[in-house]
């Protein structure tokens, strides 16, 4: 994104309809590029089997909401893997 600088964190769903063919997927292929290899990435998903979590965790994934989930949980797991200078500026459930 122009004007932004490099990304600070990535979201991503396992089921989202995308190429690759998954979130996990997406991992992986985010993984690959040098300079994306430290990017928190955080995936919004409902599933919660611990054999997806486990594989999210073995592609790169930093963390694993299940939905629904709150907008708390979110920026906790935001502050926890990202600079919280930026995070916490955020108004959690505010749009």
């Amino acid at each position: 994104m122009a004007g932004f600088g490099e990304p600070r964190a990535q979201s991503g769903d396992t089921l989202a309809p995308c190429t690759p063919p998954d979130g996990i997927g997406l991992i992986k292929g985010i993984r690959v590029h040098q300079s994306y290899r430290f990017i928190p990435i955080i995936m919004l998903t409902t599933e919660s089997q611990e054999s997806r979590k486990l594989e999210g965790k073995q592609a790169g994934a930093t963390g694993w909401i299940v939905k629904p989930f709150n907008p708390e949980q979110l920026v906790k797991a935001l502050l926890s893997a990202t600079d919280t200078t930026v995070v916490s500026t955020l108004s959690v459930g505010k749009r």
